[in-house]
């Protein structure tokens, strides 16, 4: 039996996408034991934007998102087919030490977004994480994006 690090568990996922049926994922980011390295962060935006029946995605999170990830998936998400997602920025962790999703991350989210050719639902939940670079970069991108209903 072969035993398997979370870089190595998350690379082997990202290798056999294209063959999987995954039609829902749901990326729970919200503990400080989910932080992934720089190489599982782009393992698994690989992973999400190779499967060729993702429809809906879900990413809670607090506080660890690594930029890693979100640039990742900004770069891979003209091949996706995903056609919902679901922000939710809901946290148990005390507001006084969670900080907003870095410029970078929050730019390269809203990139992401307005990337997917398949989008139709987007649905943000508590939005006090996201800079206002954000909000700001989606809206500029938001004219050249398939997004039908916010």
């Amino acid at each position: 039996m072969k035993v398997y690090g979370i870089d190595d568990f998350v690379t082997e996922l990202a290798s056999l996408a294209a063959s999987s049926q995954i039609q829902t994922v749901n990326l729970d980011f919200r503990s400080q034991d989910s932080v992934l390295s720089h190489l599982a962060s782009n393992q698994l935006a690989k992973f999400i934007c190779y499967l060729p029946c993702l429809t809906n995605l879900t990413i809670t999170t607090g506080d660890f998102v690594i930029d890693d990830f979100v640039t990742e998936l900004a770069s891979l998400a003209a091949s996706s087919q995903i056609q919902t997602v679901n922000l939710d920025f809901t946290t148990d962790f005390d507001m006084a030490v969670m900080k907003l999703l870095s410029h970078s991350a929050s730019m390269q989210l809203a990139t992401f977004l307005c990337s997917l050719p398949c989008l139709t639902t987007l649905v943000i939940s508590v939005n006090q994480y996201l800079h206002d670079d954000f909000f700001t970069e989606l809206a500029s991108l938001a004219a050249s994006s398939q997004l039908l209903r916010v």
